[in-house]
């Protein structure tokens, strides 16, 4: 079962994810090349701030996504065609990968697929980010607090 709260969302995983989303809008600079790379992501914990970190999340999550035919989630192809002006590497070595707790983020990742001036908000401004945990480890939590308390900037955060 899922809940959304604003700025929150919840299941019973034992994985945490928090995704923030600078407001600001006028400091992008788009990369000369953005390499999207299928990966897993478990539980360890991680801060995704590179450009290619955080497209290489967004993009194991949407053709994760596709997969398991959410009707909700943008289509491959409409999501290769929204970085048209950028030269991208897709990189896919055939297997299924996933992220743990996919659940918990669909929601916030079809948000951003939806709107473009977020997209590049996201994945192409340093105080955007990605924190992944578990809530198997306290301390996980703590990191996680004491990153989005301490983003000085107005932004969205979204975190469960």
């Amino acid at each position: 079962m899922f809940n959304e709260r604003i700025n929150t969302f919840e299941t019973n995983s034992s994985s945490t994810h928090a995704i923030c989303i600078t407001k600001e809008r006028n400091i992008i600079v788009l990369p000369d090349k953005i390499n999207f790379k299928l990966t897993d992501y478990g539980r360890e914990f991680q801060v995704l701030r590179e450009v290619d970190e955080k497209a290489s999340f967004l993009y194991t999550a949407i053709m994760y996504l596709n997969y398991c035919n959410d009707p909700d989630i943008i289509s491959i192809n409409d999501f290769y065609a929204m970085f048209d002006e950028i030269n991208c590497n897709f990189i896919n070595d055939g297997e299924r990968h996933y992220i743990d707790g996919i659940n918990i983020i669909a929601p916030v990742i079809k948000r951003i697929c939806r709107n473009k001036n977020k997209l590049y908000r996201f994945l192409f401004h340093y105080n955007s980010f990605i924190i992944i945990g578990s809530d198997e480890r306290s301390t996980d939590y703590d990191k996680i607090e004491d990153i989005i308390i301490h983003a000085e900037y107005p932004n969205e955060c979204y975190y469960g």
